[in-house]
């Protein structure tokens, strides 16, 4: 095994390849950079099309790794102290159901944190596992979910004592890390593995001023978006597995369903590179991004009427388990909507948020961004906090919303016959499909759910508001799909 974390072996297993200037037979069909569109490459230039390869000889095969990008992967896996890694060219979502595959076959039951990504609920579809959702905690004044407490796991497993596994997120959207370690222990107390979405976390393992990682904290494996903290490509994602409470060898199956048959030898290399980075300067450039996030969560602190989630206090920061380079910041003092809030930013002052909600902004901070990034934010909001008439009301979070009964399992709801009906009409009728305000992806309702008032009221309020809403194939909230009831 290769623990020199300064070696690139994608890369090197590539620049290798064209080296020898082959004739070129295989897929892709552009031939390096000869049969590309002149629009891409006056765009992207030229040099990136040659490293677009495939599977060709001595370039190994991602799903029966055996030369390089084995080896890459077990860089990864010495980095994150895991026992095992796999490198996704489908992102986070694809490793999330890959989990879920391996470990819950059709009829069992899992218990799933209700703030999961919608990714979760495809992999309860596709095993057919029964979903026992577990409610994390609301926070009120901020209007949204966080991490369920070892409280909320312990009565799960009590009450469901076949669960195959617990599955929770971790850091959220909002960037509460939760404590994982607690959870772990509940789980292993009582025999279960430990899956940890941690799309947002892969940058959480190289600095004492942010929370632990999943990993660190005793989860059994974690899936990680490599591109969305640290320097990978987007849909670049890493699955870790860490103890034996779930198999390798049924992980890597559920890959080969869930994952493309033709990775992208550009998005494995930039999960290589990018695991190189940061073994190499990973300290260095989460310092730079503590620092950089400080600074605009003191200057935000300092504005008239706007605040920021967990403040800026670091001892407070880091005690409360919260990510401090995920700043979430709010504008209701002003009476301004986060969405208001987003469009603002970006329409007059040129700067681009990552996600608003009915109450908040979230500003993701890296080392990639300058002190011109943070002032060119800041200087916004203070500008919008002088020229903003103040009014009375306060913009308002939606309630947080409890769970609908479950009529039948997302997998035998989601293939039953169903129909499209307006919105309206849909109150107490069996949901058909997902459907998540996005971002961040959280599903209201799932397949086999009822529609009960609650939800109805929410799904008003979404229409209202236009709230982007995913559902199977469609951003409207006019029409729902549901079952058709004999």
């Amino acid at each position: 095994m290769n623990n020199d974390q300064n070696s690139l072996p994608l890369a090197k297993a590539l620049d290798g390849f064209l080296a020898g200037e082959p004739a070129y037979f295989c897929i892709p069909g552009h031939r390096f950079n000869r049969g590309v569109s002149g629009e891409l490459t006056e765009r992207f230039g030229e040099s990136v099309f040659k490293y677009d390869l495939t599977e060709a000889n001595g370039l190994d095969d991602l799903h029966h790794a055996e030369g390089a990008i084995k080896e890459a992967q077990e860089l990864a896996a010495d980095l994150y102290k895991a026992k095992h890694s796999r490198f996704l060219v489908n992102g986070t979502t694809c490793g999330n159901e890959a989990l879920i595959i391996a470990s819950a076959s059709e009829g069992d039951e899992i218990i799933v944190a209700r703030n999961s990504h919608k990714s979760v609920i495809g992999g309860i579809i596709l095993s057919g596992a029964k979903p026992v959702w577990v409610m994390p905690e609301f926070d009120e004044e901020w209007g949204f979910y966080t991490v369920p407490d070892k409280r909320e796991i312990e009565t799960a497993l009590k009450n469901h004592p076949d669960a195959k596994a617990v599955f929770v997120v971790s850091p959220t959207y909002y960037g509460n890390a939760g404590n994982i370690k607690e959870l772990a222990e509940v789980c292993h107390d009582n025999g279960v593995p430990l899956f940890v979405d941690e799309a947002h976390g892969s940058h959480l393992y190289f600095s004492e001023d942010f929370p632990k990682g999943a990993l660190q904290n005793g989860a059994d494996a974690a899936v990680m978006s490599a591109h969305k903290t640290t320097g990978a490509m987007t849909q670049s994602s890493m699955l870790h597995v860490s103890s034996e409470r779930v198999s390798i060898e049924s992980i890597d199956k559920a890959l080969k369903l869930v994952m493309s048959s033709s990775p992208s030898y550009i998005l494995m290399t930039s999960l290589d590179a990018s695991r190189h980075q940061m073994a190499k300067d990973g300290a260095s450039i989460m310092k730079k991004t503590f620092e950089l996030s400080m600074k605009l969560r003191n200057a935000v602190e300092e504005i008239s009427d706007m605040n920021v989630y967990n403040g800026a206090n670091a001892e407070e920061i880091l005690k409360n388990n919260c990510d401090p380079s995920r700043v979430v910041f709010s504008a209701a003092g002003l009476g301004i909507t986060g969405y208001e809030l987003s469009d603002m930013l970006f329409e007059k002052y040129g700067c681009a948020l990552e996600m608003a909600d009915a109450k908040n902004v979230v500003a993701v901070v890296t080392a990639g961004n300058t002190d011109d990034d943070i002032k060119r934010l800041s200087d916004a909001l203070y500008d919008i906090s002088k020229k903003h008439k103040r009014i009375n009301k306060k913009a308002a979070a939606p309630p947080g919303i409890n769970i609908p009964e479950m009529a039948y399992t997302p997998r035998t709801a989601y293939f039953l016959q169903s129909k499209k009906i307006p919105l309206e009409e849909s109150k107490g009728r069996i949901c058909a499909q997902t459907i998540s305000p996005y971002p961040p992806g959280i599903p209201v309702i799932v397949p086999g759910e009822i529609i009960n008032e609650e939800i109805f009221d929410f799904l008003q309020y979404c229409k209202k508001e236009n709230i982007n809403i995913h559902t199977d194939g469609s951003m409207s909230i006019d029409e729902i799909e549901v079952v058709i009831e004999k």
